[in-house]
């Protein structure tokens, strides 16, 4: 991989080729999906039938959203507004949220560093963020040497936009297991304690060791089949984050990935309210109580196969085996 980035930034006339800014682009997507992201591919040359211009659409398994934008070189112009709009665009089709999204501006070359300064004069630098192809490899590798869930949540930490005014944060990025780690010859710290801090649930720290149980036979009728499967999932002790279970528990998020009118799921109240029916008095959730971790949470009921509810939840289901499922 590293020879076609070269290649692509080569200053040599002869090496020099038209299609060498697309090859950059495929690039540094590949190196997002390797580094653990979902990655959308974005058009080569602007936008076209209405379509999005983004270089690259990266989702992390914690639901947040970056915009990549790759550029062979600082020494051409930065349409700054066209970048910050296709997010816009992103976020007002519910595609990403605004609080959990950002831009990430991934440069082969500087030749003039002109890109920091025009950032940093925006109204927008709170949300952008410049890295070298060179410095993104190198995570990349540093990654391959370390395939495990906390220097890939620190990876993924350091991408998204933070203020560093306070060092406290710096410190617990860089340093989150200080307290037993070792470091190795990379100079990488190893997880040999567990941090206080929390690191973003990729695939679920605390669900590390636990075993995601296969699906229940499919000729079950529906509702079985899913109460089922979600008993299983409680049995194994796997736990939701904080923010998957307020999606869980969100109306709109339910209807767009698994087509059904009400939340997948309900919080038991400290009182015990339940609140199981509808206006109409209709019971739209299991009596059943369902345990992950801490929480107790009542599911729906509701699912009908003639929407395609049963193949979103398998869908939904298999994904958070590889820590997605939230996006």
């Amino acid at each position: 991989m590293s020879g076609y980035i070269e290649d692509a930034l080569s200053s040599n006339k002869e090496d020099k080729f038209d299609e060498r800014g697309y090859v950059l682009q495929d690039m540094v997507n590949e190196i997002g999906s390797r580094l653990g992201y979902r990655v959308t591919n974005g058009l080569y040359r602007g936008k076209r039938n209405n379509e999005n211009g983004y270089d690259g659409l990266w989702r992390c398994p914690d639901g947040s959203c970056i915009i990549m934008e790759s550029k062979t070189s600082d020494a051409y112009t930065l349409d700054l507004e066209a970048i910050v709009g296709y997010r816009e665009e992103l976020i007002e089709a519910r595609a990403m949220e605004r609080k959990n999204s950002s831009i990430l501006i991934v440069l082969g070359r500087a030749d003039r560093g002109t890109f920091p300064s025009l950032i940093r004069g925006s109204n927008y630098s709170q949300n952008i963020r410049i890295i070298s192809t060179g410095a993104l490899f190198e995570l990349l590798k540093i990654y391959d040497r370390n395939r495990v869930p906390v220097v890939k949540g620190q990876i993924m930490e350091l991408l998204k936009p933070h203020d560093f005014m306070q060092l406290d944060n710096l410190v617990e990025l860089v340093f989150p297991q200080a307290e037993g780690g070792l470091a190795d010859s990379a100079g990488v710290v190893s997880p040999v304690g567990v941090a206080d801090r929390d690191i973003p649930n990729l695939v679920g720290d605390c669900n590390q060791d636990v075993v995601i149980p296969e699906l229940p036979d499919r000729s079950l009728k529906v509702g079985r089949f899913i109460h089922t499967a979600m008993e299983r999932l409680s049995s194994s002790g796997y736990v939701f984050s904080e923010a998957q279970l307020e999606k869980l528990c969100d109306r709109a998020w339910s209807k767009k990935t698994f087509k059904i009118r009400y939340p997948f799921m309900k919080r038991k109240s400290a009182e015990g309210e339940t609140r199981l029916r509808d206006a109409g008095g209709y019971g739209r959730y299991w009596v059943d109580c369902f345990r992950f971790g801490d929480a107790e949470v009542f599911i729906t009921k509701e699912w009908f196969e003639e929407n395609g509810s049963r193949e979103r939840f398998i869908e939904w289901y298999e994904g958070i085996k590889d820590g997605w499922g939230f996006d």
